[in-house]
């Protein structure tokens, strides 16, 4: 097993998992040389985790983002039918009220608010990966996924800008189980036949971070599951974290453009990768969307929901994508 020392991290392609990703436990060097200090280390440490599920009546999202000096988390429910959403979202600082689970295979992060709590856990002897929002009698999110082998993780570490690194460990295209409850109604994500994805994202990233990202995760037409994650802005030194799934085999991919209007988030965007495995249109049916600028912290975050149209090319195979729901993001944070 390739783990986190107290050294450099173990970068590249990784396919094993690495164990614990301390906060503040890492040699980290001042960009123009020497040790940085513990206060650099540990706040200069960010990580996030987000899981989602899709299917065609229900989109669910859960996230909690640890910047630091501030923790905030969101969570959704959207129905892209009637275009309904429940959403939350609250933040404290200092990370006051949230337990950072160090292992993104095994263990339990929380987050507790005065509106309720997430957690999110990990059991590595089953792989099975599980969200828990506890909003209140009206926001009750219990759903589940497995990723044990033969699903193939995407594991990857990139270094990030002077001195720093970032590991990502994403997951797309693996029925999820479970129960949405909320105003829009009580839903089944089983008989939904909802699919999860996942991203668990550690290190020590710029202070200043963007990125434009696209997941897909679902049935296609012609039968086969598949899943993408694909990204441009982070992850993109040495190796990137693009990836295609089909039917849990894991196919990489080549640097993605994901072109949109800057002005309008809203109309189509253009999802194409430079060896020609994806091309793609998506449409967006809604949106979650959160703007905070304070002299130490901000973001600009956009997520949209909507439905993808195209093709990927997973190897020798051809795989029409008509209507796929799924996810697009834009991404800015000051942290």
């Amino acid at each position: 097993m390739r783990r986190f020392e107290p050294g450099r991290p173990p970068l590249g392609l990784i396919d094993e998992p690495v164990g614990p990703i301390s906060r503040g436990g890492y040699a980290l060097r001042k960009p123009m040389g020497g040790r940085a200090g513990w206060f650099a280390r540990r706040f200069g440490f960010k990580h996030f985790q987000y899981i989602g599920a899709v299917s065609d009546d229900l989109f669910v999202g859960c996230a909690i983002a640890d910047a630091g000096l501030l923790v905030n988390s969101f969570a959704y429910v959207f129905d892209p039918r009637t275009g309904a959403m429940c959403k939350r979202g609250w933040e404290r600082p200092l990370g006051r009220g949230f337990t950072y689970n160090p292992d993104p295979d095994e263990g339990t992060s929380r987050f507790l608010g005065s509106r309720g709590s997430v957690t999110m856990s990990a059991r590595r002897e089953t792989g099975e990966k599980r969200l828990h929002v506890d909003l209140g009698d009206d926001f009750q999110i219990d759903m589940s996924f497995v990723d044990a082998p033969p699903f193939d993780t995407l594991r990857l570490c990139t270094q990030t800008g002077a001195t720093g690194w970032t590991y990502a460990q994403k997951v797309a295209g693996v029925p999820a189980m479970g129960r949405v409850r909320c105003s829009l109604g009580e839903f089944d994500l089983q008989a939904l036949d909802a699919f999860a994805h996942h991203d668990f994202t550690a290190g020590y990233l710029r202070p200043e971070t963007n990125w434009y990202w696209a997941c897909l995760s679902g049935r296609a037409a012609s039968g086969e599951v598949i899943g993408f994650n694909l990204s441009s802005g982070v992850n993109e030194s040495g190796v990137t974290e693009n990836c295609l799934w089909c039917n849990g085999e894991l196919i990489k991919v080549d640097s993605v453009l994901l072109e949109c209007d800057e002005d309008d988030l809203d109309q189509p965007w253009a999802i194409a990768s430079h060896d020609g495995a994806v091309d793609l249109e998506f449409k967006s049916l809604g949106d979650y969307r959160a703007k905070r600028n304070l002299r130490f912290a901000g973001n600009n975050f956009h997520q949209l929901f909507g439905r993808f149209d195209g093709v990927i090319r997973c190897g020798e195979r051809e795989i029409v994508v008509n209507e796929m729901g799924g996810f697009a993001e834009r991404q800015y944070l000051k942290w």
